[in-house]
């Protein structure tokens, strides 16, 4: 699913939003200002909200985000990321399922494709 990407896009219907946006991005860890947690360095998947507001404006709600901590690393490489990408596609599953619970959505409102 992530296979050349750190970005995808799956469609909802029957919600609000109209898409979800499932990133897989690298962090240097640290303290979270968000939360006072410190966070490890490594890879990390989020899905969150977002709704096309006119061609080329896409509106995401970081607040109803959802996220999971993927593979703690020392520092980023390509072998790191491609280990990261396949932890994302066995991940994502549960982080949908989350987001449907979240806001009373039916299982067939999100399809995530193979």
């Amino acid at each position: 699913m992530f296979e050349n990407s750190t970005t995808i896009t799956l469609p909802v219907s029957g919600a609000d939003f109209d898409s979800l946006v499932c990133r897989i991005y690298y962090s240097l860890g640290g303290l979270s200002y968000w939360d006072y947690k410190v966070k490890p360095r490594g890879y990390y998947l989020s899905v969150t909200p977002a709704k096309s507001e006119r061609p080329g404006i896409r509106c995401e709600w970081v607040t109803d985000s959802v996220g999971a901590f993927l593979k703690e690393v020392s520092r980023k490489s390509d072998k790191a990321g491609r280990e990261a990408r396949s932890l994302a596609t066995d991940a994502l599953p549960g982080l949908v399922d989350r987001i449907r619970s979240k806001f009373g959505l039916s299982p067939d409102a999100v399809t995530i494709a193979a």
